[in-house]
C-alpha cells in the first residue's frame, strides 16, 4: 500500500506539473481545481467516494450496469476483492496535487536558457527532459515520496472512513486489535513496530534529501 500509493501519486503528479508548466490560459483556474481534491475536507471525500461506488444508490454502479460493463451491481469499497484496489485509487486521487504542487513549483526553478541552449545544440524533448528536468527536480520528487511514504505507513483516516475496516493495512489492524479485540498488548507492540519504520523514513529523509 505504502510504495503503491506513494510512487502512483508521484508519477500522476509529475506528468501532471509538466502538462501544466506549459498552460498559459486560464492556468490558474485550472491549477485551483487539480488541488481540489486535496484541500476538500478528508471526510467529504470519503464520503462522496463512498456513496458514489455504493451498490444499492452508486452512480458509478449504475453507469457500469447500463454499460454492460458489469451485469450487477458491485459493493466496490466494502468487498475485499476490490476494497484494497479502491483504497489505492482514492488515495491517488486525493494526494498527488501535493506531488503535482511541488514539482510544479521545482519546474519553474529550472532555468529557461538551458532549454533554449539544449535545443540550438540539437538535443530532443525527450533528452532536454532526461537531461535538464529530471536533474532540476529529482530532489524535490525524492523529498515528496519519501514524505508519501511516511505518512502513508501511518494512514488510518481515510482508509477506515472508506472501507470501514475492510481493508486492513498496519494502522488500521493495530486499532481493531487493540480497541475490537480488546488486545491492548498486541495493539502496542504493533503501534512500536510502525514507529520504528516511521524513524527509518526520517533518518533516511534526513540524511539523503535533507544532507544532515
Amino acid at each position: 500500500y505504502v510504495l503503491t500509493t506513494s510512487t502512483g501519486a508521484l508519477i500522476v503528479g509529475l506528468f501532471t506539473a509538466l502538462l501544466f508548466n506549459k498552460i498559459t490560459v486560464g492556468k490558474r483556474v485550472l491549477r485551483g481545481l487539480i488541488l481540489l481534491p486535496y484541500v476538500t475536507p478528508l471526510v467529504s471525500t470519503a464520503y462522496v467516494w463512498k456513496y458514489m461506488f455504493h451498490p444499492v444508490t452508486g452512480i458509478i454502479n449504475y453507469l457500469l450496469v447500463q454499460l454492460n460493463v458489469i451485469e450487477t451491481p458491485v459493493n466496490w469499497v466494502m468487498d475485499p476483492r476490490y476494497a484494497f484496489t479502491m483504497v489505492i485509487i482514492y488515495d491517488i486521487w486525493r494526494y498527488f496535487p501535493f506531488s503535482y504542487l511541488m514539482i510544479l513549483a521545482a519546474l519553474q526553478s529550472i532555468d529557461k536558457t538551458l532549454y533554449e541552449a539544449a535545443e540550438v545544440d540539437g538535443a530532443g524533448l525527450l533528452q532536454r527532459f532526461i537531461h535538464i528536468t529530471i536533474p532540476g527536480i529529482w530532489w524535490v520528487m525524492a523529498s515528496v515520496f519519501l514524505i508519501r511514504c511516511l505518512w502513508n505507513l501511518n494512514k488510518f483516516d481515510d482508509i477506515y472512513l472508506l472501507t470501514s475496516g475492510v481493508v486492513q493495512t498496519v494502522p488500521v489492524y493495530a486499532y481493531s486489535t487493540a480497541f475490537r479485540a480488546y488486545e491492548f498488548s498486541r495493539g502496542a507492540s504493533i503501534l512500536l513496530f510502525m514507529a520504528a519504520l516511521s524513524f527509518i523514513f526520517l533518518f533516511i529523509y534526513m540524511r539523503k534529501v535533507l544532507k544532515w
